[in-house]
């Protein structure tokens, strides 16, 4: 089973004064789609999510995450009043992780 760690501070800080990732705050998910789902939820709050990492090699970084928020925020507009999203699956550009 994949999980997915989602690595994300409270308020907007430069990168540089939080450069281990040990300092920010951990989120565990089972799916892609719940993590990216969590990471949205947090930056709608004023949180700043600096990567989502999964188990298997999955990986995406500070700018394609806010990619992925705005695209939802874009659809959520689109679908109305209803209040409900027309969300679709997750398209973005994930990279693989690399370790060295």
């Amino acid at each position: 089973m994949m999980t997915y760690e989602l690595f994300y501070t409270e308020a907007s800080i430069p990168q540089s004064a939080i450069s281990p990732l040990h300092r920010r705050t951990l989120m565990n998910s089972e799916s892609m789609g719940a993590a990216i789902t969590a990471a949205c939820s947090l930056i709608r709050k004023g949180a700043v999510v600096w990567q989502i990492i999964g188990s298997e090699g999955f990986m995406m970084e500070r700018g394609d995450v806010e990619t992925e928020y705005r695209r939802r925020e874009a659809e959520t507009k689109i679908a109305g009043s209803s209040g409900t999203p027309a969300m679709k699956p997750f398209t973005g550009c994930a990279r693989p992780l690399v370790t060295t």
